[in-house]
């Protein structure tokens, strides 16, 4: 896998997601971050369960086989959605329960601030990550720092990465 502030641009259109979409989303009674109407869960208390999309198909690993080795850029154009999630739905929440969680929150709650994103939810969020560079850039940056090896090693065996 390609260094994640690298992969992390290319971060669109993820179908993984922490809970269920509810209604709009509006600002909390205490004026704090927003609310998700729909589960009652708070930006600010957001957390990213394991994910169940899904394993990589053959598919998959067959393109990632015909890439370079260092090709980073190739192996992740070879991911379909449902790899995608499994991958980074699995590599986030092991990064956020090794101590990135915080960040993957503030990131969260500036997501829900751009109106074009504010309906995503879970791994969702990261489609517009373009929107909060400054609260993704420190979530990435985390990532890497803390565990980034392991979590990369565990997403890419339970996703059957090859």
């Amino acid at each position: 896998m390609a260094a994640l502030p690298i992969v992390a641009l290319t971060l669109v259109g993820g179908c993984y997601q922490s809970h269920e979409l509810g209604a709009d989303s509006g600002p909390a009674a205490d004026g704090g971050p927003p609310i998700d109407a729909g589960a009652g869960v708070r930006c600010d208390e957001e957390s990213l369960p394991e994910p169940s999309a899904a394993p990589c198909s053959d598919a998959v690993n067959a393109c990632r086989a015909a890439c370079a080795p260092a090709d980073g850029a190739c192996h992740d154009a070879c991911l379909d959605a449902s790899c995608r999630a499994c991958f980074y739905g699995t590599l986030f929440h092991c990064a956020n329960a090794a101590g990135c969680e915080s960040l993957w929150r503030t990131f969260a709650c500036c997501i829900e601030s751009v109106p074009m994103c504010s309906a995503l939810r879970g791994y969702d969020r990261t489609s517009c990550a373009s929107s909060c560079p400054m609260q993704f850039e420190p979530y990435a940056m985390c990532i890497e720092s803390t565990g980034g090896v392991a979590c990369f090693m565990t997403a890419a065996s339970n996703c059957g990465l090859h």
